[in-house]
């Protein structure tokens, strides 16, 4: 179990590794320039926006929901006295 959780897993997962990561290292800088490029977050932004927009839309039904309910319970309270 130690060798494969312990300090002996993770040296030898390193190592194992270590040729993979060799090759990956000189990739980094373009793959971090390409997920922080502008059209990629414009992509994100409008997602945000459609969201934002479709969370005031839902506020604005539940407030005339519960306005509505609000109503009808005040109606039946006066109609009850």
């Amino acid at each position: 179990m130690s060798e494969q959780l312990g300090w002996r897993g993770f040296v030898r997962n390193v190592l194992n590794e270590a040729p993979r990561w060799a090759n990956m290292l000189p990739q980094l800088p373009r793959l971090a320039h390409r997920a922080l490029a502008a059209d990629h977050l414009a992509g994100i932004e409008e997602a945000l926006d459609r969201l934002a927009a479709e969370q005031r839309q839902r506020s604005r039904t539940n407030f005339m929901l519960a306005s509505c309910l609000a109503a009808l319970l005040a109606w039946q309270i006066v109609i009850a006295l």
